[in-house]
Formats: C-alpha cells, structure tokens, sequence
C-alpha cells in the first residue's frame, strides 16, 4: 500500500481516502492513483492507495483488511472510494453492512460499475453480456431501511463505458430510496470521458465532500 500526504507530513491532521484504482482486465495496480494523490496532497487531503485482485470477485477479506488499517493510521477521518472497478470493489465493501468499517465516514465513486462486473460473470462460465445483480453487486446490497454514511457519485456526460451515466444514477436514486436522510452527490461532469476528470475536477469535488463530511 502506498500513502501519500500532503507534504509529505504525517496523515494524522488529514482526512484519509482509501483508494481503490481501476482497470480490471488490464495492466492496472496502486501506481495508478498516484496522480490523483498528488492532486489530493495539494489540497490537504491523504490517499492510501493498495493493490487488489479483481479475480472471480474482488476480495472483499482482503479490501476490509485495508479498511481497519488506514482506520488505524491516526487520520482525522477515513473515506472510501474508487475509480470504474475500483469503485465496484469499494461499493462492495461500503454498501454491504457486515463488511462496513464504521470508521469511514463517507464514499466517493467515480464512474461506478453497480452489477456484477462482467469479469466475474466470465469466470464463472456465465454470459458477460447480461445484466446480473447478486451479491457480487454493489447494487444488491442496497436495502430500504439501512442507513449510508454520506456519498459521492461521480461519471463524465461522455463516459464510454456502456450506461455508466445511467448506473450513477441509479445508483444515487437507490440510496435515497433505502436511507430518505442519506447525503447523497451526484456530479455528471459535462463532456468528460471515462477517466479524464480524474485529475482535474475530481480532486476539488472530492476534497469539499471529504471537509463537508468529517463528523
């Protein structure tokens, strides 16, 4: 796992993101988040950024671990999130209430896959064409009646992913549904593609929610 601070000082004055990168199916690992990070440190906020198997399903063992120790790194508060896998991953532990450290105080998603990634439907011999949403799903563990910490959803209007702008948004609309007092951001950042927000308007959004969300 690698860590970034702002100035290389200790975390402990900071707010902390957990930092899950994208890229399944590709050469991806924690370097990944680096220019995030650095965009982050400028403006007071620390990333931890880990390595993770996106094999049949990510590890949700492994991703919870990562979640007790940055809870334990002293931080003046943790968040969790992640970019296209990355953020399917984190909402897999975020969403589920029996992996949820409540230590993290909020989620930020950018350009969040919300069913059963198609990876994990092609390990399992199964169609990666359809729609599935089980427990492998950060959708599936929405309930009404469960309450979120607060969240951020991010997507570009031009995303090129299949229905990534639609699936932010349902994602945002289900968690209203399930939690009426849930903080719930959706931003669609007009004309931005997959990825190429990450290291522009990400970095201010994420850092206001993460300041607006400490407790």
């Amino acid at each position: 796992m690698d860590i970034y601070a702002p100035d290389s000082i200790n975390i402990n004055p900071c707010p902390l993101l957990l930092w899950l990168h994208g890229g399944a199916g590709t050469p991806s690992d924690r370097s990944d988040a680096a220019p995030l990070a650095e965009k982050l440190a400028a403006l007071g906020i620390a990333l931890a950024a880990p390595d993770f198997a996106f094999p049949l399903a990510p590890d949700r063992a492994e991703l919870r671990a990562a979640v007790s120790y940055c809870a334990g790194l002293g931080a003046k508060a943790l968040f969790l999130g992640g970019h296209s896998s990355g953020a399917h991953a984190a909402g897999l532990v975020f969403f589920d209430p029996e992996m949820r450290d409540e230590a993290v105080k909020g989620g930020i998603f950018a350009s969040p896959g919300i069913f059963t990634h198609a990876l994990t439907l092609e390990a399992r011999g199964e169609d990666a064409r359809r729609v599935v949403c089980d427990r492998d799903a950060p959708l599936y563990h929405i309930f009404k009646g469960r309450k979120y910490p607060p969240v951020l959803i991010t997507c570009g209007t031009k995303d090129s992913f299949p229905h990534r702008v639609e699936q932010s948004s349902l994602l945002a609309a289900a968690i209203r549904a399930a939690d009426k007092r849930a903080k719930v951001e959706l931003r669609l950042f007009e004309g931005e593609a997959h990825g190429s927000y990450l290291e522009t308007l990400l970095p201010p959004a994420a850092a206001d929610f993460m300041r607006e969300n400490i407790g």
